[in-house]
């Protein structure tokens, strides 16, 4: 009875060491348990945006530079950048207010690519202000990235000529005195008094002739 009870003891211990080891065995073959799960790999994108001109007025064109990242452990597959400018920029390559490109290949980790795309402030821009134009950057295995850019648009006052009036003072010069706008120029023709004195002249030569013509007559 006794040798019974032992022989079953040791079949048991037997099966639980050949469990324990095809368990080990399986875990080398297939990979960690649940408790250690595997670590995924992932692209992370870092997308920084900036313009060369903070300040602009019409006419202005301002280039931007799109700069983008992947910090992550895996590569950004179809990488893409799309830039919507405010209204008032157009760029200068396609007379459009929107922006696409396409990365050339894909982004491995640790990698940097950038580029760069200009625009034009037009000149029937609205008002004085504060433009800000959005960039997204997109992956077919990443969430799309947005950046912004601000550039402040001063529109030129044109101001009309001034008209200044001078007062009666006069003023000097070094050629002379120089008449205020409001002065008068002094006369240079015939006065009043001058021209009746010459009338009058006439009339008494008129009357000394015909008086002479009629002392001739007797």
């Amino acid at each position: 009875m006794k040798r019974a009870i032992v022989r079953t003891a040791t079949v048991a211990a037997v099966a639980a060491s050949m469990a324990l080891a095809i368990t080990a065995y399986a875990q080398e073959v297939v990979g960690p348990s649940p408790e250690q799960p595997v670590a995924l790999t992932k692209p992370v994108l870092e997308v920084t945006k900036t313009a060369d001109l903070a300040t602009a007025k019409p006419g202005d064109i301002v280039t931007y530079t799109v700069t983008v990242k992947n910090a992550g452990t895996s590569a950004a597959l179809g990488l893409k950048l799309a830039d919507i400018l405010p209204i008032g920029f157009e760029v200068t390559t396609n007379g459009k207010n929107t922006f696409d490109y396409t990365f050339l290949g894909n982004l491995e980790p640790g990698q940097t690519v950038s580029t760069s795309y200009s625009a034009r402030v037009i000149n029937s821009i609205a008002a004085n202000g504060q433009y800000t134009n959005v960039a997204t950057v997109s992956a077919s295995n990443h969430d799309p990235v947005t950046v912004r850019a601000t550039t402040t648009v001063n529109i030129p006052v044109v101001q009309g000529t001034a008209t200044e009036r001078k007062n009666s003072t006069t003023e000097a010069t070094d050629e002379g005195q120089v008449l205020g706008a409001e002065d008068e120029l002094p006369a240079t023709g015939v006065g009043q008094l001058d021209a009746f004195l010459a009338l009058l002249g006439t009339g008494l030569v008129g009357a000394g002739l015909i008086g002479l013509r009629r002392t001739r007559r007797v």
